[in-house]
This record gives C-alpha cells, sequence and structure tokens, in this order.
C-alpha cells in the first residue's frame, strides 16, 4: 500500500486508489473508515457490557469476537464488491474458445470472517456449453475453504489447548 493521501480523503491509501480506481474515489475508503469505527464503538460496548452484566470474561470474549467478525465481514463485503469481475465482453473459457459476458450473479462464499455475498461477472462459453466468473479465480472462491479457513483451521489446532 501507498502513502495516505488528502486528495481521496483521510482514510484512502494510495494503494487502495490504484487497486480500486474510481470506487476509491467515490468514496468507499471513507465509508469502511466511517462504519469500522462505529463498528469498535459497538465493540467496545458489547465488552463492557458482558463484563459489566457479571457474565464474566468468557461471555466478554465471545461478544468482542462475534463483534470483531461483524466488524470484518462490514468491511470486506464492499471491498469485494467494488470489482464485480467484468473483464470486458469477451474472456477465455479455458478450452481454447471465448466466452461471452451475460450478465451479474452472486455467489455466496464462506470466509474466516463468516459467509459474505458477491457479486460477480457471469461468461457463458456457447462451445464448451459452461459458464464461468473470472473473479471467482482470482479470489480462490471456488474452492471449498478459502485460503485464509485453512490457515487458521491450522493455526488452531495447533496453537490451542482445551479448557478444563
Amino acid at each position: 500500500m501507498g502513502e495516505w493521501s488528502g486528495g481521496l480523503g483521510a482514510g484512502c491509501p494510495a494503494g487502495v486508489r490504484v487497486w480500486f480506481g474510481e470506487a476509491a474515489k467515490g468514496g468507499l475508503c471513507e465509508a469502511l473508515a466511517a462504519d469500522a469505527a462505529a463498528g469498535v464503538a459497538r465493540l467496545a460496548a458489547a465488552g463492557a457490557a458482558s463484563l459489566a452484566g457479571g457474565a464474566g470474561l468468557e461471555a466478554a470474549e465471545l461478544a468482542i469476537r462475534t463483534a470483531v467478525m461483524e466488524l470484518g465481514r462490514s468491511v470486506l463485503e464492499p471491498l469485494l464488491a467494488a470489482d464485480g469481475g467484468y473483464r470486458g465482453p469477451r474472456v477465455d473459457c479455458g478450452g481454447g474458445h471465448q466466452a461471452r459476458f451475460v450478465s451479474y450473479r452472486g455467489k455466496t462464499v464462506d470466509t474466516v470472517l463468516g459467509p459474505v455475498t458477491i457479486s460477480r461477472a457471469w461468461y457463458h462459453c456457447a462451445q464448451c456449453e459452461h459458464g464461468l466468473a473470472p473473479r471467482d479465480g482470482e479470489l480462490g472462491a471456488g474452492r471449498v475453504r478459502d485460503p485464509g479457513q485453512v490457515d487458521q483451521a491450522a493455526w488452531v489446532s495447533n496453537h490451542t489447548e482445551p479448557r478444563s
């Protein structure tokens, strides 16, 4: 990522401008920063309420973890939405033909942060009689589990002990 730039607002690093182009200029970074600030306030309130209510440390940890996951999803989903995967009117189908753009289709992807819904460009190859969404491959979203889930599961199994 690049340096923070006042040109697009205080919340948008230069690398984000390059990656998301017009979406960054449209205030995506600023909107995400405002949502994140509100989410952190909710996070603190949830933890404090659990502790003040006498629920104990485990309940406070669960409330905070739940709020952090929701905050992460609320940031990830619009970032993914900034690029719908349109790669032009035609793309290579993988079988040596050209697939043509048909429409945008939604897909729910399971991530470490929980399920997120993305809308991506859908192409169809008349010769192969199959469809594809190039964005799925770019994100690794065609897998049963995203790479972060696999990494997280491995880390948890190696770094945790059962509570007694």
